[in-house]
């Protein structure tokens, strides 16, 4: 299935010059060969796209024995050299993307690392990210602000908060990005979120939340998840009911429009 995708994806290339289009998709893809992504008609086909999904899948899953080194593997060159060098720069600005789905099947941010901090996408209004780490030098949490005008659709996949232990300054906890959320995303109309802990798990209105997972780096660099300073799972539980309330007082749906919207891969909230 993976060398079809790339077989694909060559064939679109090969007539980029006599296609324009509108949305991209590239679902489980490998990262074992990045060519295809250097090439000038691959990133011509980006221009004015509208929607832009990327899902990539871990090479370590694919291929066992293939390079772990970094910054020499191939999954750190794709979303450090490809996404955030070539990809992502070249629709910065772009008024024309309106949904982007970064999905990946480890956690990164760290290593592979980049930042979020140069992008900014005009009329952003539907964003998704799965194992998207926040943190400051990331910009995660900035770069969702920063589209606040715009965005209506917010999805969070298994992302996780890293905490530095070995600074003084205390440690950033979920509740306060619920709380930033819910004063500045005042135009956010439906949410989905699942942890860490349950891939599956999803904000049930009538049941109990999930929980917030942090991160903490073993050996300065691997992401490990864990429960998470020992008093924010309270404070984070309030300031997700505060964030829920918000936008349901903002954007009140009934129960029969709000589990149709579960069946199409959204929560409204």
């Amino acid at each position: 299935e993976f060398c079809s995708s790339f077989e694909i994806l060559e064939a679109v290339v090969g007539v980029s010059k006599a296609i324009s289009l509108r949305s991209l998709t590239l679902v489980n893809i490998a990262v074992a060969d990045e060519s295809v992504y250097e090439r000038p008609e691959f990133m011509a086909l980006l221009r004015g796209l509208s929607q832009l999904q990327i899902t990539v899948v871990s090479n370590e899953k694919l291929d066992p024995k293939i390079n772990r080194d970094y910054p020499d593997d191939p999954w750190s060159i794709f979303w450090e050299d490809i996404m955030f060098q070539r990809i992502l720069p070249s629709l910065n600005g772009s008024s024309a993307l309106t949904h982007l789905v970064l999905h990946s099947g480890e956690h990164i941010g760290i290593k592979p690392t980049f930042s979020f901090k140069a992008l900014r996408f005009p009329c952003l209004s539907s964003l998704s990210l799965m194992r998207i780490t926040f943190d400051e030098k990331i910009g995660t949490e900035d770069f969702i602000i920063r589209h606040k005008a715009t965005l209506s659709r917010l999805e969070l996949c298994r992302c996780l908060l890293l905490v530095h232990f070995d600074e003084d300054k205390p440690a950033r906890l979920w509740s306060q990005i619920w709380d930033r959320f819910a004063k500045e995303l005042t135009g956010l109309k439906e949410f989905m979120l699942s942890t860490e802990w349950d891939q599956n798990a999803r904000r049930d209105k009538y049941g109990d939340y999930p929980a917030f997972t942090y991160a903490g780096l073993l050996k300065g660099w691997k992401i490990t998840p864990y429960a998470g300073p020992s008093d924010a799972e309270e404070q984070d539980t309030s300031a997700f009911t505060g964030f829920e309330g918000a936008i349901d007082k903002r954007f009140p749906v009934d129960d029969f429009e709000y589990f149709e919207r579960m069946e199409h891969g959204f929560l409204e909230i």
